[in-house]
């Protein structure tokens, strides 16, 4: 067998993890080694309990390695060591590297701009509006959106940056071919063909809830800046953010509401000297680039256009608060406000309450 799939093996073996493969890297040189070891060797370590000693001794069958390998083929599913060209350069400067990733589509480019976006699960509709923008804009400019596709703020990241037209990646605390939860089934399959489904974690192995912290460390190490829209005071985002902090990346946040505890885990990141974010340029600008120019600052605005249009926010305003802000009747708001929609200037978060469309 290749060297590759003796990496496949061992990252495949089940209990065994990170902690047990650099253990077992300290007694023998490859995983080579390990799997020609014979029961004496095991028998010295220490270290490593009995059980899985066992589960490495019982899962050394070539056949078995061979015909498991060729099922990823099968599968549209790819296996890469952290000893093989192309496995993602920034990953190995985690000091808890995985050995081997899984992943279907493709693996984020080294040498463009990573950019993770994450949050709460149970966030507010302003916080899935700002991440669905923020990873529109940045994918628009060339930028690889990193998030975890759970619910909340990271599928709203997956799905801004699809419509984005750029590239964005998923890193799962499952198997690779495990869509969890299931009803972004939609948003994972798009996502194999504009960007990628990432786990270190082989076929078939469940989202078990001591499986996410780890999966952070991927999120972080692939990325160059974090950006965390939306977190309680205990939320998993801010685990990954520290982590990123100790890697040496990039930490972003939205400002929320002194009283919303929705965005305590933000505010506290500012004042800890994360960079405080409320557009995208903002981040842009870190990095120097700019944002392309979009095709709706060509079209010129009358006079009611700018008075309605300076008068919303991302926090979406009823129809008649507009109106008692710019002191005109309804009568007159309604037709601005429809050309602005048509411009693709504002939208409406929902009946009757519009936002800006940045």
């Amino acid at each position: 067998m290749s060297m590759e799939l003796y990496w496949f093996w061992l990252c495949m073996v089940p209990g065994i993890g990170i902690k047990t493969i650099d253990k077992l890297m300290r007694y023998f040189n490859t995983p080579r080694d390990v799997f020609d070891a014979d029961r004496q060797q095991f028998e010295r370590i220490q270290d490593i309990d009995n059980a899985k000693k066992l589960a490495i001794l019982n899962s050394r069958d070539r056949y078995i390695v061979e015909r498991d390998y060729h099922k990823l083929a099968e599968r549209n599913i790819h296996f890469i060591s952290y000893e093989t060209s192309g496995f993602p350069r920034k990953l190995t400067h985690l000091p808890d590297m995985p050995k081997g990733i899984f992943y279907q589509g493709k693996l984020p480019k080294d040498d463009q701009l990573s950019i993770a976006i994450i949050g709460a699960r149970n966030c507010t509709s302003y916080g899935r509006e700002l991440a669905g923008d923020f990873a529109k804009q940045l994918a628009a400019n060339d930028i690889q959106v990193i998030s975890g596709l759970a619910r909340g703020i990271d599928i709203s990241a997956h799905r801004g940056a699809l419509l984005g037209g750029g590239d964005t990646f998923g890193v799962l605390g499952c198997g690779v071919n495990v869509c969890y939860p299931r009803e972004h089934i939609e948003v994972f399959e798009s996502m194999k063909s504009a960007g990628g489904i990432i786990s270190e974690y082989g076929m078939g192995v469940s989202p078990d809830a001591w499986r996410f912290p780890m999966r952070n460390r991927i999120i972080s190490g692939l990325s160059d800046g974090i950006f965390i829209v939306e977190a309680g005071a205990r939320s998993g985002a801010l685990i990954t953010a520290y982590m990123g902090l100790e890697q040496g990346k990039d930490i972003f946040a939205l400002p929320g509401r002194a009283m919303d505890a929705s965005s305590e885990g933000c505010n506290d990141l500012i004042k800890a000297g994360a960079k405080m974010v409320t557009e995208p340029g903002e981040i842009l600008e870190e990095y120097h680039t700019k944002i392309k120019k979009n095709k709706k600052s060509k079209i010129r605005l009358d006079k009611f256009e700018k008075l309605v249009y300076s008068s919303l926010c991302l926090i979406p305003k009823n129809i008649d608060e507009v109106a008692d802000d710019v002191k005109l009747d309804i009568s007159q708001i309604i037709p601005v406000l429809l050309s602005l929609e048509l411009k693709g200037y504002v939208k409406q978060a929902a009946r009757n309450h519009y936002i800006i469309n940045i």
